[in-house]
């Protein structure tokens, strides 16, 4: 019994040592690695290294394979430390570069308000250098004696906030132009306008342009010539104009080679040579073409004319036209009124004869009318018309009961 057991024992033992021989030998350790650690595979192993060999527990308890990190912690995927994980899609990382791209935007808002602020400094500069502006005149203006005339600066280089106007008499001296002085107007805009008088022809003017950044400037000097104007267009009209008394008389002027822009009648009275503005008794339309005059025997050989200002604000003055104011004429109780330059009309009866005859012509113009109600609720029992009436007005035989004949010659 011994004896087997000590032969079962000597057998174990030459089992294991055969089996320990033959064992070595086989394992390698960059197979066991690669086959059962693939996580070192990447991670560059060294052979010989039995450790892993020896441990198992690196085949069970793989961090990197049963534990993903990444995949269960989205921190990591959103955020900026995985440098795998960026893309477009992460809102992360495109609410990052908005960052960037507003803070470029501020950046040149803030270039923008750095040239501004150097705009405004050169401004300043310019205003302690001097002027920044230059107001120029034309070197003469012709204006008509006793006319209106203007004058015009111009500015150029910025803006004007203000204007003064100067004369010189002796061309060397300026003085300011008072608002109030006689023969001036608008001495503070950038148009003056002048009457010109014979006695300041040859002075000087300029104006005094104040800019709203800078210091006054003056302009250059413009010289006034007053002497008469050759004008561009020509405006007339008749040379006379009739009306019955107490009647209005239209006058027309017609302008030629230019475009009017305003007009200005004027009068002259029987005997005098001065011409003065017309007024607002007895006059209609006079800032028009046509200018109605009451016809009234104290206005009968007065003249009117016409001072016609163009679109190029050049004035040209018309002839002269004569009114006539031409007086009721009388014949056998027949009152007789001028009707135009060549007709005339039957304007009443005063007589007491109950046979009428009506005259064809009355001081070489044409009776052509039997004015209204002109023989109205009279006694005539017969009247003659001559073959020229071609209108007889109403009422103009109205209750005229005894009228029992009418004939034409």
């Amino acid at each position: 019994m011994k004896n087997n057991r000590s032969r079962i024992i000597s057998l174990i033992l030459l089992f294991t040592m055969v089996f320990s021989l033959t064992a070595v030998p086989v394992v390698n350790a960059d197979d066991f690695l690669y086959e059962e650690e693939p996580f070192f595979d990447d991670g560059g192993s060294y052979e010989g290294d039995f450790l892993y060999e020896e441990e198992p527990y690196y085949e069970e308890e793989s961090l990197y394979e049963e534990e993903p990190l990444y995949e269960e912690e989205p921190l990591y995927e959103d955020g900026l430390f995985v440098e795998d994980e960026y893309s477009s899609e992460d809102p992360v990382y495109e609410e990052d570069v908005n960052f960037f791209e507003e803070e470029t935007v501020e950046v040149e808002e803030e270039a923008e308000k750095t040239t501004e602020i150097y705009t405004v400094s050169s401004d300043t500069e310019k205003y302690l250098d001097g002027p920044s502006i230059t107001a120029e005149v034309p070197e003469t203006v012709t204006i008509a004696p006793s006319t209106w005339g203007k004058m015009t600066v111009t500015v150029t280089g910025g803006t004007a906030s203000s204007y003064q106007w100067q004369y010189s008499k002796n061309g060397t001296t300026f003085s300011n132009i008072a608002a109030t002085s006689s023969g001036y107007k608008d001495v503070t805009t950038a148009t003056l306008q002048i009457l010109a008088s014979t006695g300041r022809n040859g002075w000087k003017y300029r104006c005094v342009v104040t800019p709203e950044n800078g210091e006054p400037v003056n302009s250059s000097a413009v010289t006034l010539n007053v002497a008469t104007v050759e004008p561009t267009a020509t405006a007339t009209v008749p040379e006379e104009v009739t009306a019955q008394e107490n009647t209005y008389a239209n006058v027309t002027v017609t302008v030629v080679g230019g475009t009017a822009k305003s007009y200005a009648w004027q009068l002259c009275k029987t005997g005098s040579t001065k011409y003065s503005a017309v007024g607002t008794s007895g006059y209609r339309n006079k800032d028009t073409d046509t200018l109605g005059i009451e016809a009234v025997a104290g206005r009968n050989g007065w003249k009117f004319r016409c001072v016609v200002t163009l679109t190029d604000d050049t004035q040209v003055t018309s002839n002269e036209t004569t009114l006539v104011v031409a007086a009721d004429v009388v014949i056998n109780g027949v009152v007789y009124s001028q009707l135009t330059d060549t007709t005339c009309y039957v304007k009443a009866y005063d007589g007491n004869a109950t046979s009428v005859t009506v005259e064809a012509t009355v001081n070489g113009l044409t009776v052509t009318e039997i004015g209204e109600s002109a023989f109205e609720g009279k006694a005539i029992e017969s009247i003659a018309l001559p073959n020229s009436i071609t209108v007889i007005r109403k009422y103009a035989f109205k209750n005229c009961s005894n009228l029992s004949s009418m004939t034409s010659y």
